[in-house]
Protein backbone atom coordinates (compact mmCIF):
# COMPACT_ATOMS: atom_id res chain seq x y z
CA UNK A 1 0.00 0.00 0.00
CA UNK A 2 2.90 2.36 0.76
CA UNK A 3 6.02 3.23 2.01
CA UNK A 4 6.70 5.05 4.87
CA UNK A 5 10.38 6.36 6.35
CA UNK A 6 11.14 7.39 9.18
CA UNK A 7 14.35 9.54 9.90
CA UNK A 8 16.10 9.60 13.47
CA UNK A 9 18.75 12.06 14.55
CA UNK A 10 20.38 12.26 17.73
CA UNK A 11 22.47 15.38 17.73
CA UNK A 12 24.61 14.44 20.59
CA UNK A 13 26.69 11.21 19.06
CA UNK A 14 25.70 12.00 15.31
CA UNK A 15 24.27 8.91 15.32
CA UNK A 16 21.11 7.81 12.62
CA UNK A 17 19.07 5.53 12.60
CA UNK A 18 16.78 4.65 9.49
CA UNK A 19 13.96 2.97 9.72
CA UNK A 20 11.53 1.94 6.94
CA UNK A 21 7.93 0.04 6.62
CA UNK A 22 6.54 -1.13 3.81
CA UNK A 23 2.75 -2.41 3.62
CA UNK A 24 1.19 -4.12 0.57
CA UNK A 25 -2.53 -5.28 0.00
CA UNK A 26 -4.11 -7.00 -2.53
CA UNK A 27 -7.54 -7.91 -3.17
CA UNK A 28 -10.52 -6.76 -5.19
CA UNK A 29 -11.20 -4.01 -2.45
CA UNK A 30 -8.83 -1.22 -1.60
CA UNK A 31 -6.90 -1.41 1.84
CA UNK A 32 -9.62 -0.82 4.76
CA UNK A 33 -7.55 2.01 5.36
CA UNK A 34 -8.63 4.06 2.31
CA UNK A 35 -11.69 2.96 2.33
CA UNK A 36 -11.83 4.63 5.77
CA UNK A 37 -11.09 7.61 4.00
CA UNK A 38 -12.64 7.42 1.17
CA UNK A 39 -15.62 7.95 3.85
CA UNK A 40 -14.46 10.64 5.79
CA UNK A 41 -14.24 12.57 2.95
CA UNK A 42 -17.96 11.90 1.32
CA UNK A 43 -19.95 9.38 4.00
CA UNK A 44 -21.68 5.91 2.11
CA UNK A 45 -18.56 5.98 -0.35
CA UNK A 46 -17.20 2.67 1.21
CA UNK A 47 -20.27 1.11 1.21
CA UNK A 48 -21.12 1.95 -2.39
CA UNK A 49 -17.60 1.24 -3.40
CA UNK A 50 -18.11 -2.60 -1.77
CA UNK A 51 -21.54 -3.26 -3.18
CA UNK A 52 -19.98 -2.58 -6.61
CA UNK A 53 -17.05 -4.91 -5.50
CA UNK A 54 -19.89 -7.40 -4.60
CA UNK A 55 -21.76 -6.72 -7.83
CA UNK A 56 -18.49 -7.33 -10.16
CA UNK A 57 -18.19 -10.49 -8.36
CA UNK A 58 -21.65 -11.41 -9.34
CA UNK A 59 -21.53 -10.87 -12.52
CA UNK A 60 -18.37 -12.46 -13.24
CA UNK A 61 -19.33 -15.85 -11.31
CA UNK A 62 -22.54 -15.54 -13.32
CA UNK A 63 -20.35 -15.26 -16.77
CA UNK A 64 -18.07 -18.53 -15.64
CA UNK A 65 -21.55 -20.26 -14.95
CA UNK A 66 -22.63 -19.67 -18.23
CA UNK A 67 -19.26 -20.47 -20.01
CA UNK A 68 -19.14 -23.78 -18.10
CA UNK A 69 -22.91 -24.38 -18.78
CA UNK A 70 -22.24 -24.31 -22.59
CA UNK A 71 -19.60 -26.66 -22.45
CA UNK A 72 -21.00 -29.31 -21.06
CA UNK A 73 -23.56 -28.94 -23.46
CA UNK A 74 -21.21 -28.64 -26.29
CA UNK A 75 -18.59 -31.49 -24.80
CA UNK A 76 -22.37 -33.85 -24.47
CA UNK A 77 -23.11 -33.16 -28.51
CA UNK A 78 -19.60 -33.85 -29.07
CA UNK A 79 -18.83 -30.08 -30.02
Amino acid sequence: MGKKNKIQNNNNNNQTAVVHQSVSFSGPLPHPDILRKFDEVCPGTAKIIIEMAKTQSEHRQALEKSVINSDIKKSGLGL
